[in-house]
């Protein structure tokens, strides 16, 4: 049984385009059960269809030269002179597979392709070398909130998402159901086979597998580090210090990694989707990129594995952090084609959570988990100190149950739960 995803009518929609389309995304978040999900579709139409999964060693000599790929084809009763879909899932198995590809695509354009990897540090590189401008590169994320219900079935929830508006406030009853399926997910992460999963124990079980075959295996091979015990500490310390600024200088003594490891690692890291830096904000893009940036997670449930803590978020010191994760990777999620996520902090101790910029619009976003009464609000300071120096029109609240606009000199402050987050953003 396959279970809707998000970015699934985009994919769709590229069937019929000439274009290469590649999956990437970590191992286990769900590129297979996409090409998968697309393969049944092209059988619906009754157009000819072939999948080679290149995890299976048996079938990597298949895809191990052009010569022999197309004779795979021919005996798998593929005719070139006609349609037909190819899905090669998990091709960075095969060091010819851009080759191949481009060698498909310019010289046999009955053939539509579709292909998946998970190891982007090194498959970005050789799709820029080698398909540029003949391929269109989706990022495929672990489960949006919205995804994680859709996969719990929990319809009457999806349904109050679909038909908010940043006007209703939910009752206390509603927000604490609505609040416990966040910590949840929260805690577990959207990993779609940790997601349904019924119990604890079954899902730390799919973490863990998770943990050992990517993070601990797939990834230490790309980065070739020789020291597991640094490496291993490296992936703590940045669990730990989930959210908050890297000290690399910091990092270094502790892991034993020299600065220029690092930040090669941090690099790695985040092509990689096991975390995500988040810089600075500044008018001066050259601080930007010269001061402390804040890690978060790709994946939650990860981040806890790391740190060994699935307690729920009453028993946390680091609840507020973790939503901070939620709110980062809703906005990665939205797949949006102009945006930018940064945070800000002053000299003077002034700081907002994150800064959205979309479509060259910027929007400060403070992340607090707290209820508010809506006789009590109170703005953020931070964010009052970000709109007098920028003088931007919209600033976000996001916390547990206020929906509310609050009007302010030329502009507003807009509180939104968390549940509705991605919605609301998606149609500012």
């Amino acid at each position: 049984m396959y279970y809707s995803r998000q970015i699934y009518p985009k994919l769709i929609s590229e069937l019929n385009s000439k274009e290469i389309v590649v999956l990437t995304g970590s191992r286990q978040v769900g590129k297979t059960v996409l090409l998968r999900m697309l393969e049944e579709e092209v059988k619906k139409r009754n157009e000819k269809t072939i999948f080679l999964d290149l995890d299976l060693a048996e079938n990597l000599e298949s895809f191990s030269t052009l010569a022999n790929f197309l004779s795979f084809l021919k005996i798998s009763g593929i005719d070139l002179k006609n349609r037909a879909v190819v899905f090669i899932d998990e091709f960075q198995h095969s060091p010819s597979a851009t080759a191949i590809m481009k060698n498909l695509s310019d010289h046999y354009p009955n053939l539509k392709i579709f292909a998946s990897g998970s190891s982007s540090a090194e498959i970005y590189k050789s799709l820029k070398e080698t398909l540029t401008g003949r391929k269109i590169v989706y990022k495929i994320h672990p489960l949006s909130f919205e995804e994680f219900l859709e996969f719990k079935r929990e319809e009457k929830y999806l349904n109050y998402i679909k038909n908010w508006t940043p006007e209703i406030n939910l009752g206390e009853t509603e927000t604490d159901i609505f609040l416990k399926l966040l910590e949840e997910f929260l805690i577990f992460g959207g990993y779609p086979r940790v997601a349904l999963q019924n119990t604890y124990e079954e899902k730390i079980i799919r973490l863990k597998e998770v943990y050992e075959s990517y993070i601990k295996k797939d990834i230490k091979g790309i980065i070739k580090s020789d020291n597991l015990f640094s490496y291993n500490k490296l992936i703590e310390i940045l669990a730990v210090n989930n959210g908050r600024l890297l000290n690399i200088n910091k990092i270094a003594v502790q892991t034993g990694f020299s600065r220029g490891e690092i930040e090669k690692y941090l690099f790695l890291l985040n092509e990689t989707f096991v975390i995500r830096n988040v810089n600075p904000f500044f008018s001066n893009k050259l601080k930007e990129i010269t001061k402390m940036p804040k890690v978060y997670f790709e994946d939650t449930g990860l981040r806890n594995l790391a740190i060994n803590n699935f307690n729920n978020l009453a028993k946390r010191e680091d609840n507020g952090i973790l939503l901070e994760n939620f709110t980062a990777n809703e906005i990665s999620k939205l797949n949006l084609l102009l945006w930018d996520l940064k945070f800000w902090r002053t000299k003077m101790q002034s700081e907002v959570d994150f800064i959205f910029q979309k479509n060259n619009i910027i929007y400060p976003i403070e992340v607090k988990f707290q209820k508010f009464k809506a006789e009590k609000d109170s703005i953020p300071s931070g964010i009052k100190s970000f709109i007098n120096q920028y003088h931007c029109k919209k600033a976000i609240v996001v916390n547990i149950n206020l929906a509310k606009r609050i009007k302010i000199a030329d502009g507003e402050i807009i509180f939104t739960p968390f549940f509705f987050l991605a919605k609301f953003l998606k149609e500012l």
